[in-house]
């Protein structure tokens, strides 16, 4: 009887094990908003490596709750390194923008790029049904790697209701930021 007992039961947890399946992870990327040209500038441009917070440097998007609780979805998560997105997307952002430039991502320093954007990012995130944030600082540098510009972004707009209008919002603000790095590279050059 012991052994029925035995049985029946781990056919029964077996069962409710089996039942316990996790619902699919969703996967995003910042999208490049088009927007009209600003210039016809020829220039060469380089994005340097992108530095993010350590709260958002994992493949879990992240968002607020009650302006002070952070929540990690554990089922929303970015296609990729979260700073390769955002950098691949300012370059085709600024390509738009500055469409005789000549605009990518920098990774050999012997490049002959006449500026190098580095770029700061002190916070992307925002609360459903309120704002997505973006709080950046960034550097224009010339030829020789010196810093002629510093500025400043912070920038907030409606955040949507799912991970999708989220997302959607961000890639908008990383547009703009987008916007105000190319206007300053016209006024330097």
């Amino acid at each position: 009887m012991k052994r029925l007992i035995s049985l029946c039961a781990f056919f029964l947890l077996c069962g409710c094990i089996g039942f316990t399946e996790s619902p699919p992870s969703q996967f995003y990327m910042l999208k490049t908003v088009p927007a009209d040209p600003i210039s016809q500038v020829r220039l060469n441009i380089g994005i340097q490596e992108v530095q993010i917070p350590e709260y958002i440097k994992r493949p879990q998007i992240v968002t607020i709750e009650n302006t002070v609780e952070y929540n990690i979805s554990e089922f929303n998560r970015w296609s990729s390194s979260l700073s390769g997105i955002i950098r691949r997307t300012l370059a085709s952002d600024m390509a738009y923008l500055l469409p005789k430039s000549f605009i990518k991502p920098s990774s050999i320093i012997s490049d002959n790029y006449n500026h190098t954007i580095s770029l700061e990012i002190n916070r992307l995130d925002g609360e459903f049904d309120k704002n997505a944030t973006l709080e950046a600082w960034w550097y224009i540098l010339n030829r020789n790697g010196q810093i002629i510009y510093r500025g400043q972004t912070s920038l907030s707009r409606p955040a949507g209701d799912n991970y999708e209008e989220f997302v959607s919002a961000q890639s908008l603000l990383l547009a703009e930021m987008a916007r105000q790095i190319a206007a300053k590279i016209i006024t330097l050059h």
